[in-house]
């Protein structure tokens, strides 16, 4: 990757490059960048810089054989530790390398819930960074480079090393002669501080909103007006912007219009407030991530507009007009209040249950994001709704059973029997979807569903099988 292939970030171009002009690489370095500001492509069009064959003052030269091979990632000194899940007996990056070279060269800007999704399309267990990866990369480093000037490692996301990353330290402060290591990071925070004390850190701004808006227009072929909103809200971040348009950003201000009305006249309309959230909680979570992240951006400028310097505005003509009427409702005391639900709201969306516990009054929710009080509980668990609703001590004695349904295709000999569809009247005293007919579009003749006893609640082959749903 070059660094011209690179979205903005022009300054962080400049001071890299200056680096490698001047022989003042560090050879421990942390970019820190929040998600989508581009800290993974700039790590590794830096080094393929450095290892460029053909170097312009600005740039590699792209074409060398050195380049063509970073460009693949296929560079035999270019190593990557990233976030991996267990799978059989894959742990290692090294296991992994295949899909992480298809997804970062279909997407530059994933992000980490992007890639972990493409190990495990569920969601159901823990990336993770392990203490056999950390040996494993003081043994590539400790391998002479093979064609590169610098045998050089990235390490996405070192915010999963926990204490297996003081493995590390010895090679992060004395590393070899000719090894580059580049880390890089989202949340400082969440690094672990023997590793921080021990890099160079570069820390990479925000986006602008005409680079992220150029991004949306010309790569991903958005309208002008709808990149223009949505550059104003991403916080300088593609992975927001890609995620906002992905999810129709198109009536966000409408919505959010029609809301604040509503609420503001929430004793005449209470009826229409109801079914303006049955609506909007339909949609989709990443829909709702990003609307409440815009509402805050409105929220954010009623406050501007009202006690602060209206020149700082970032809103279209129409959220101007709307801003300046809107404004008579707010006061210092409600705009804080808004902001703190709105951020709370968002903060449900993003959390995972860890456990419940049951109060006198109310129930103690505990969460990745902290804990939470409700008098009222709704578990929408699916095939696991029984089970959550028995740690917070409701007294079911209903019990979910898992049943899967089994189709068959008709003989030959039985096919000209069924000219088009036949569907049974249902039942209401029989739990089960009546068997059907069905033609298909090459001629077969689809029958079913047979109702059939699964050993597993989301079994839904043959032979799977739980001891604890059975």
């Amino acid at each position: 990757m070059q660094f011209k292939e690179i979205i903005g970030q022009d300054a962080i171009k400049q001071q890299l490059i200056q680096t490698v002009n001047n022989g003042r690489i560090s050879h421990t370095q942390l970019f820190l960048g929040a998600e989508g500001v581009g800290a993974l492509p700039l790590a590794l069009a830096y080094t393929q810089f450095i290892n460029c064959l053909n170097p312009t003052p600005n740039d590699s030269c792209g074409v060398c054989s050195s380049c063509i091979k970073f460009g693949k990632l296929i560079h035999p000194d270019l190593h990557f530790t990233f976030p991996t899940i267990a799978i059989e007996k894959k742990k290692l990056s090294n296991e992994f390398i295949e899909e992480w070279r298809s997804a970062f060269l279909a997407n530059p800007n994933m992000s980490e819930l992007d890639w972990l999704l493409s190990l495990d399309s569920e969601g159901k267990k823990q990336g993770n960074i392990t203490a056999e990866e950390c040996r494993d990369i003081i043994r590539k480093l400790g391998l002479k480079p093979y064609e590169a000037k610098f045998k050089t490692v990235i390490v996405w996301l070192p915010e999963y090393l926990r204490l297996e990353g003081n493995i590390l330290l010895k090679l992060l402060e004395e590393p070899p002669l000719q090894t580059l290591i580049l880390l890089v990071a989202q949340d400082a925070d969440k690094v672990i501080a023997t590793i921080l004390s021990r890099t160079q850190m570069l820390r990479i701004p925000r986006l602008k909103e005409e680079d992220v808006a150029a991004y949306l227009t010309q790569q991903l072929g958005a309208e002008n007006h709808v990149a223009q909103s949505i550059a104003r809200i991403s916080e300088g971040s593609l992975v927001q912007a890609a995620n906002m348009l992905k999810a129709g950003h198109a009536n966000y201000f409408e919505l959010f219009t029609s809301w604040m009305r509503l609420c503001f006249n929430a004793r005449r309309e209470l009826d229409k407030i109801n079914l303006w959230v049955e609506q909007t909680a339909s949609e989709g979570r990443e829909f709702l991530k990003s609307y409440l992240n815009y509402c805050q951006h409105m929220l954010r400028s009623a406050l501007i507009y009202k006690y602060g310097n209206p020149d700082l505005l970032r809103l279209s003509d129409e959220e101007k007009e709307f801003i300046l009427k809107f404004s008579v409702a707010l006061t210092a005391e409600n705009i804080p209040q808004l902001v703190t639900l709105i951020n709370q709201s968002a903060m449900h969306l993003e959390c995972e249950v860890q456990g419940i516990e049951k109060g006198e009054a109310s129930s103690t929710i505990f969460t990745t994001k902290g804990k939470f009080e409700a008098r009222y509980l709704v578990f929408c668990g699916g095939l696991q709704a029984d089970r959550l609703a028995r740690k917070d001590g409701v007294g079911l004695k209903e019990q979910v059973v898992g049943f899967r349904g089994d189709y068959y295709e008709l003989t030959p000999e039985a096919k000209h029997k069924v000219k088009n569809l036949i569907y049974p009247v249902p039942n209401p005293d029989f739990p089960f979807l009546g068997v059907h007919f069905t033609r298909m579009t090459d001629g077969e003749i689809e029958c079913g569903p047979n109702a059939v006893f699964t050993f597993k609640r989301e079994g839904y082959g043959k032979t799977d099988f739980s001891l604890r749903d059975t």
